[in-house]
């Protein structure tokens, strides 16, 4: 991968197409699909359909688009626009009233196509404008989307981009996807937006995938939309420490704000950042938008700040006088929380609503960071087991981590052991009286009986060369099994072996 700073974004459709710095073979696919940059005289479009192939037709005469009559109109004009579409052939022609009607002039009247022109004005007709029709009227197509031929030519286009022949540019994967949404090729799209996932990681200053976010709402790809939110979640605390944050959208932010997977030292980061991010919308617009601003500070978790924190905000906040109900509310849920026992707020609230469940926390006591890396040379023990390294041959790596059974402070005094160990063969799993179905494989146990009303939803982070998230996982039955760079189910790439396993206790109200 090369050139990850080409962010040139193609928003417009094919028009824009010429534009992206695609090499071989996808030049040769733009080129034998006919693309062209410029509307000209006597172009057609069709405007309406639910997929690129199909909806009422438009002319391009003297800088106006404008409509067709659907008198006269059979399939030989049909085949006529959808060749000159570069699609294939027609399936149908359509009468007018089955797509919303147009706007503006109807251009042709009375086509009569013998089928074989090369445009829609080549055919006779009555003249520019002339017309007894109404919109109504307006005229229609359902063309073939693609040839098999030409369906190959998009799959080889897309197979040679993950030989990595080519370099895989912003542009490229931008393009590729583009062509795919315009053809409605669904299977294309999402292979495409594969790419995406490549070179969202490894830019500090989260450019790429921020324009990679507004292009997949711009197209309406709502997997290519998580992929990048995912990754923005995934980093939020380098993403709040960017200059890139006070630029983001309310829209954005609030999108990151109300998921579980943020990642960040604490909640009371989250809401810094958050008022971070009003203060700077403030300082640039001279005004405040309250709406907007209770909106994404009602999204912060209140019940998931610790009451020391939760006491310092009315005196540490910048927004605290003018948001001042809100505040107090959150306090106030925050304190119940912290005071209350889970049986009493479960008669009086719903203590499995977002609000009441924890993010992935970083910061003390609720984690603990081993480097892979590191570890895969040295021996660690603990006060159960105690392992040996024997001629460079790596055998189970054991830590020690102690949580409070649950973050609320009922249980501040009451504290949970964790075993951690990292598995690097099917022996090791074995020999400890389980089966790991690859390695590595990294175990989070709990070393004393738990509580009947609280869970674990426990995670694995992945953090690459000390630099972004690349994956999340959970554990399933206290076993977590880490995928690695010849694997493809990690969510992003990681190009080295320097990266860091985090542990992250998350305690939940059942």
């Amino acid at each position: 991968m090369k050139d990850q700073s080409d962010t040139t974004v193609p928003l417009t459709g094919f028009q824009n197409l010429k534009m992206c710095r695609i090499i071989s073979p996808l030049q040769l696919l733009l080129l034998g699909l006919g693309l062209s940059a410029a509307v000209r005289e006597g172009d057609v479009r069709l405007v309406g359909g639910t997929v690129s192939s199909e909806g009422r037709v438009e002319v391009y005469h003297l800088g106006r688009w404008g409509t067709v009559c659907d008198d006269s109109w059979d399939m030989a004009e049909a085949q006529v626009v959808c060749r000159q579409l570069r699609y294939p052939g027609a399936r149908s022609a359509v009468a007018g009233g089955t797509y919303e009607q147009g706007t503006g002039k109807i251009w042709l009247d009375d086509l009569n196509c013998k089928g074989s022109e090369k445009l829609l004005s080549s055919c006779s007709f009555k003249g520019w404008g002339i017309t007894d029709c109404s919109h109504s009227e307006d005229a229609g197509v359902y063309s073939d989307l693609c040839t098999k031929l030409m369906c190959s030519i998009l799959l080889w286009g897309c197979r040679y981009l993950y030989t990595r022949k080519i370099d895989i540019t912003v542009s490229s994967a931008q393009c590729l996807h583009q062509l795919a949404t315009n053809f409605s090729l669904k299977w294309l799209q999402k292979e495409a937006g594969l790419l995406f996932s490549w070179l969202l990681p490894g830019d500090p200053t989260f450019q790429t995938p921020i324009a990679f976010y507004e292009y997949a709402i711009h197209t309406g790809d709502k997997i290519l939309e998580e992929t990048c939110l995912r990754y923005l979640a995934w980093n939020c605390k380098a993403l709040i420490e960017s200059p890139a944050w006070s630029s983001l959208s309310s829209k954005v932010v609030s999108a990151l704000v109300s998921r579980s997977d943020v990642i960040v030292p604490d909640e009371a980061f989250l809401l810094q950042g958050v008022e971070k991010w009003v203060l700077a919308q403030r300082a640039a617009s001279g005004v405040a938008v309250l709406e907007e601003e209770e909106t994404l500070l009602g999204l912060i978790r209140f019940t998931m700040i610790p009451p020391e924190k939760l006491y310092d905000i009315q005196f540490n906040s910048s927004l605290y006088a003018s948001q001042e109900e809100l505040y107090r509310a959150g306090l106030i849920q925050g304190y119940q929380f912290n005071t209350v026992s889970f049986l009493k707020m479960k008669n009086h609230s719903d203590v499995n609503s977002d609000s009441y469940l924890p993010r992935i926390y970083t910061a003390s006591p609720w984690s603990l960071e081993v480097n892979f890396t590191t570890t895969s040379r040295q021996t660690y023990y603990n006060r159960y087991n105690s392992y040996n390294s024997y001629g460079g041959m790596s055998y189970n790596m054991a830590k020690y981590l102690e949580t409070p059974i649950h973050n609320s402070a009922l249980f501040k005094s009451r504290n949970l052991g964790w075993a951690i160990n990292i598995y690097q063969s099917h022996q090791e799993c074995q020999n400890n009286g389980f089966v790991c179905d690859s390695v590595p494989a990294a175990r989070l146990y709990p070393q004393s009986r738990q509580e009947n009303n609280i869970r674990y939803s426990n995670r694995l982070v992945h953090v690459c060369d000390d630099e972004y998230v690349f994956h999340v996982q959970d554990f399933k039955n206290n076993l977590a099994m880490v995928p690695t760079n010849s694997t493809t189910d990690q969510m992003y790439p990681c190009h080295t072996k320097n990266y860091l396993y985090r542990f992250v206790v998350r305690p939940e109200y059942i």
